[in-house]
């Protein structure tokens, strides 16, 4: 979310929020799914 936060702060200067929105959004299903497989062991 840093990269999204940083995208606020810029005031339009910086692009790239949904980038950044997508690649928090993913990193959270890579979480869940990486610990539904630990723990189906």
């Amino acid at each position: 979310m840093v990269g999204y936060d940083e995208c606020m702060k810029s005031r339009g200067m910086i692009k790239g929020e949904g980038l950044a929105v997508a690649g928090a959004i993913l990193s959270i299903i890579g979480i869940v799914l990486g610990l539904m497989i630990f723990t189906s062991r």
